[in-house]
């Protein structure tokens, strides 16, 4: 990090009394924790058709429905010790991870976007005040939960609903278009007397393109597991997200990055010291936030995938992600002989 982007984190929390900044934190984690409670119902509800919202929340064994106090995020799940109320039947502790894990996600995106200025983000120190920030940790957030939650739909080895992909491509796409400062890094070559409204469209159909592209050429991983009819469209749509919300120099880097880290715990795999199979969208989700974490530093480190990225990083990307799902793959599948 740099040592006067890091003074001035250090400097901003300092202005506030301990007490406010705990305040702050504990408000962060509730607000966190409750959108993670809600995708804990989106992840189990949607693949199976259900309804989010009818019937409320209850045991799944004895139809109980959990009352307010003991639907707390994590708290209510450690009050009960992860079991039922009523019956005693044991509740998962994915539950309470989940819920622990949007909390800290959350958190985090809050405390460098809106809170410090937009620390995190690909801007001018000083052009903060320019930027919808608080607009910025909702989209950013609504996109993490969209690929956490396909993951875990993945993971469940349920088919992930294609109307889900394209309700969180359409909420990217069009409050990107509304609002195109919410993608820092933007397409310079674009004329920008065409009007905000078609600087925003030409940006998200750009990030769209690039990552159905990455996606399809990381068909070797997307598919390495039998995902239902989300099998061949779990990868473009992961990426496509990640290309409509940020743009299409972000989908590059989170693709290949991606496709690096699923390939590497493909070899782990092979090698016999884990069996859990590393999911694509679980790679995806994992690189996409620390991407958003990271996103100054790995622009300034690396201006080839800033806003003058050249023309030819788009096929050099698609090309290096097929080639390394494919060699992930090869291993997937050979480790996967050894466990039969």
């Amino acid at each position: 990090m740099d040592f006067v982007v890091f003074a001035h984190l250090v400097l901003r929390m300092a202005e506030f009394p301990a007490v406010m900044v705990a305040l702050v934190i504990v408000w962060l984690l509730i607000i966190g924790g409750s959108l993670g409670s809600f995708l804990n119902v989106v992840i189990y509800r949607l693949p199976a058709g259900l309804s989010l919202v009818r019937p409320a929340s209850r045991c799944p064994r004895c139809e109980t429905p959990i009352r307010p106090r003991d639907n707390i995020p994590v708290v209510g799940w450690l009050v009960l010790r992860g079991k039922c109320r009523a019956c005693g039947t044991q509740i998962s502790a994915r539950y309470p991870l989940v819920e622990a894990t949007m909390a800290l996600i959350f958190l985090a995106l809050a405390w460098l976007e809106p809170l410090n200025g937009g620390l995190n983000l690909p801007i001018a120190l000083g052009a903060a005040d320019k930027y919808p920030l608080w607009g910025t940790l909702l989209y950013h957030f609504t996109l993490m939960c969209g690929l956490v939650a396909a993951a875990l739909m993945m993971y469940d080895g349920e088919a992930v609903p294609r109307k889900f992909w394209l309700f969180l491509w359409i909420v990217g796409f069009t409050a990107g278009a509304l609002w195109p400062l919410l993608r820092p890094i933007g397409m310079p070559q674009i004329n920008r007397d065409w009007g905000v409204t078609a600087f925003g469209l030409i940006e998200g159909a750009a990030g769209t393109l690039l990552g159905i592209a990455l996606g399809s050429a990381s068909w070797p991983a997307s598919t390495a597991v039998g995902h239902g009819r989300s099998g061949n469209v779990a990868g473009p749509a992961a990426l496509a997200l990640v290309g409509v919300f940020l743009g299409w120099q972000a989908a590059a880097g989170v693709g290949i990055v991606a496709a690096t880290l699923w390939s590497a715990w493909q070899m782990i795999r092979y090698s016999g010291l884990v069996r859990v199979d590393f999911g694509w969208a679980s790679a995806v989700a994992l690189t996409t936030f620390t991407w958003l974490l990271a996103w100054r530093w790995i622009v300034q480190d690396w201006s080839i995938i800033g806003t003058f990225a050249p023309w030819y990083l788009p096929p050099i990307t698609v090309v290096v992600t097929l080639l390394l799902t494919l060699s992930g793959r090869t291993l997937a599948d050979s480790a996967r002989r050894r466990l039969v």
